[in-house]
């Protein structure tokens, strides 16, 4: 076999077993692993005592929002998510408009500007939107799209919509037609509940954190997820449960599984380490809020088990201290970037505690996301012919996280002063050398759209 490098002396880790092995990539794609290859000529680089993993794949992100415009944002966020060992990612996408003015524009940024390769989930809210369904598949191959589920299509965010039941019902008609990889993805909260029970912790002159967590209480989300089992089920349509925060509805998604509804459940990891009780320099809204300490081991073992089976970030750009106020009702926003802890929260809290193993790491972090989202077998696998997205990751290297280490285009994170155990040295997207030693060395442009497949 002839190569351009050969990565000698590492552990490649597969979805189903980790073995010791050369790696060799041609042109940008793995050429072939094994036992002391030859390298014809080419650049040997030493990787002893490293984990090969296929690129990290961030199926949920909202790199498209923010305070500054998606050229730049494409530009920063692509660049801490490289650093943390992601090579592929999806945005979501929500505007009051029809999508089919508004894709080819962000298309083209993400061909010019961006470091990673990268795709595209619509948020539908509106009866146009859900009806350019075919039409944003054919064109562009955009095959997911986002629902928030609320009564009479009410305003969840600044210009996001919710999508009545009607509009779900007959989007997720459309969606189950268009046949794989395209699949509906669902935000599953109740958001009746929670105006009821904010203005219930106003009137009790409750401002903290903790308050903004119990006006979004666990069976919030639980309602949430039994209805869109409900529709999944009933509907047939493959349906993506994002960012699950409850022990709870990581059982109901477990069980869904087995008696045969489509149905794959994610979550953050916001929600494997943190809870309401912690306390940060910036209060800590996200939705869902955090939960118990109870809900963090429930989830290590939804992965575990396969319950819940990839792990998204939920990140969010832009985002800085002075949004914060006392008050966690003025709080200007919340999400935080997280993208590019990922890999590091899955080895360093998963593997060495013990939850995970390395193959399960590979199928949540990468496989998985690249099978659901029609990106298989050139993204997810390490496999001969894929695309040769590549993280060297170093078990024995300790990191102490801050926005710096990052490359985050915030000033804070949740993780700032966490000491990770383990952390990329190399990373590798289509070959290329993007990431060494922390430093990036992508060229802005170099990322590619992530056109989905159109089935045969």
């Amino acid at each position: 076999m002839e190569f351009d490098l050969l990565l000698r002396g590492g552990k490649v880790v597969t979805s189903q077993a980790v073995l010791e092995a050369d790696l060799g990539i041609r042109e940008g794609v793995i050429a072939g692993w094994g036992k002391d290859l030859s390298p014809n000529g080419a650049r040997v680089l030493d990787v002893s005592g490293c984990l090969l993993l296929p690129g990290g794949i961030d199926p949920h992100t909202h790199i498209a929002y923010g305070q500054r415009p998606f050229s730049q944002n494409i530009l920063s966020e692509t660049e801490s998510m490289a650093v943390g060992g992601i090579t592929s990612g999806f945005t979501f996408v929500g505007r009051k408009e029809p999508y089919s003015g508004v894709l080819p524009g962000l298309i083209e940024e993400v061909n010019q500007r961006s470091l990673l390769d990268i795709g595209f989930h619509p948020i539908l809210g509106r009866p146009e939107q859900a009806a350019e369904i075919p039409q944003l598949y054919a064109e562009h191959g955009v095959a997911t799209f986002k629902f928030y589920p609320a009564t009479q299509g009410a305003e969840i965010y600044p210009g996001v919509y919710g999508a009545d039941d009607g509009l779900l019902y007959r989007a997720l008609q459309q969606i189950r037609q268009l046949g794989p990889p395209a699949s509906a993805l669902i935000h599953a909260e109740n958001w009746e509940i929670f105006p009821y029970l904010r203005e219930e912790m106003k009137r009790a002159g409750r401002v903290d954190q903790a308050a903004y967590c119990e006006a979004r209480p666990a069976f919030c989300e639980e309602d949430g997820i039994l209805r869109a089992l409900h529709f999944a089920e009933r509907l047939r349509c493959p349906t993506y449960i994002v960012h699950v925060s409850t022990g709870v509805g990581s059982r109901l998604i477990g069980e869904a599984q087995a008696r045969g509804v489509p149905v794959l459940g994610e979550t953050c990891p916001q929600y494997l380490m943190f809870t309401q009780d912690d306390r940060f320099e910036v209060i800590a809204r996200v939705n869902p809020p955090l939960r118990s300490r109870e809900d963090n081991e429930a989830l290590w073992q939804g992965l575990a088990r396969g319950d819940l089976r990839c792990l998204g970030s939920d990140h969010i750009p832009n985002r800085t201290k002075s949004m914060a106020t006392e008050n966690v009702w003025t709080t200007q926003v919340g999400g935080y970037p997280g993208s590019g802890v990922i890999l590091p929260v899955l080895m360093s809290e998963g593997v060495l505690r013990g939850r995970l193993d390395l193959p399960t790491v590979a199928r949540v972090s990468s496989e998985n996301a690249a099978r659901w989202f029609g990106l298989y077998p050139r993204k997810g696998t390490l496999l001969p012919g894929a695309d040769a997205d590549v993280v060297v990751y170093d078990p024995a290297r300790s990191v102490r996280y801050s926005p710096e280490v990052g490359h985050l285009s915030s000033d804070f994170s949740w993780f700032t002063g966490h000491t990770f155990q383990g952390w990329p040295r190399y990373v590798f997207r289509r070959g290329e050398l993007i990431v060494e030693e922390n430093e990036l060395r992508a060229r802005p442009g170099s990322g590619k759209y992530l056109r989905r497949p159109l089935p045969p």
